[in-house]
């Protein structure tokens, strides 16, 4: 039944710009980005590496927090999330979807289920052109494709771990916006705050925008500390799903 569900809802979002927009934003970024490395990488960047510790590949993912990337990965996550949800939102299509044989959790499992596909498009769009950016940036150094994995396993398991704790808010509150600026705001607050005691060491909000300085060690806790978070949030996520009024 679940296989099911989440095949329903691919056919669904076929007719919704969530499959272009799960494109679009890391492409949109990282031109960006690039447009900004033509002007800055070797007048400013360069010229501060070895005081910033970091490689030429580390340099330019970096960047990305210039346009604050890793901080509107939870608000991004967000948007693909209500996005899945509004169908069901419309026309009171819960009441309809609950007359089937269906339980609620692996209702839910579905939806989420679909957004990681989405969210993990992103990030693979996002790491691919990021290597595209380096290469017309003219970075000398050979492909540290050790860096690029790390930064994906960190980056795709913190985003699917804020994705279960933001299913929280689209659960909880009817009105879409108030769950994205929950999004936005955590996001932005937690930038930064890794290395920063406890909140940020166990914040999943936080990870992202450390991934590009991370060791192996490090991102396996990251890794560890999502799983959890993936966990809680789907645990509370069915919780609140299963109580609340599905005619309001």
């Amino acid at each position: 039944m679940l296989f099911k569900l989440v095949y329903c809802e691919q056919i669904k979002l076929k007719r919704t710009g969530i499959f272009l927009m799960s494109i679009l934003i890391p492409l949109a970024i990282n031109f960006l980005i690039t447009i900004d490395l033509h002007f800055r990488y070797t007048g400013y960047l360069l010229v501060y590496q070895r005081e910033m510790n970091l490689s030429c590949w580390q340099l330019i993912l970096k960047e990305q927090r210039i346009l604050y990337f890793p901080a509107l990965l939870p608000l991004f996550a967000t948007l693909i999330l209500t996005q899945i949800f509004s169908a069901e939102r419309k026309n009171n299509g819960w009441s309809l979807i609950l007359t089937q044989p269906i339980k609620k959790y692996q209702l839910l499992l579905s939806k989420y289920i679909v957004s990681c596909e989405f969210i993990t498009l992103m990030i693979v769009v996002n790491i691919a052109t990021m290597v595209f950016s380096g290469f017309i940036t003219g970075v000398k150094d050979p492909l540290d494709a050790d860096l690029f994995f790390r930064c994906f396993w960190i980056l795709w398991a913190s985003t699917l771990a804020t994705a279960a704790v933001q299913m929280i808010a689209v659960e909880f509150f009817s009105s879409k916006w108030i769950s994205i600026f929950i999004g936005l705001l955590l996001g932005l607050m937690s930038q930064g705050t890794y290395l920063n005691g406890w909140f940020g060491k166990f914040n999943p909000y936080s990870f992202s925008d450390f991934s590009y300085r991370a060791d192996w060690k490090q991102a396996l806790f990251m890794m560890l500390i999502s799983c959890i978070f993936i966990i809680i949030g789907l645990i509370i996520s069915t919780f609140v799903f299963k109580r609340q009024n599905i005619n309001r």
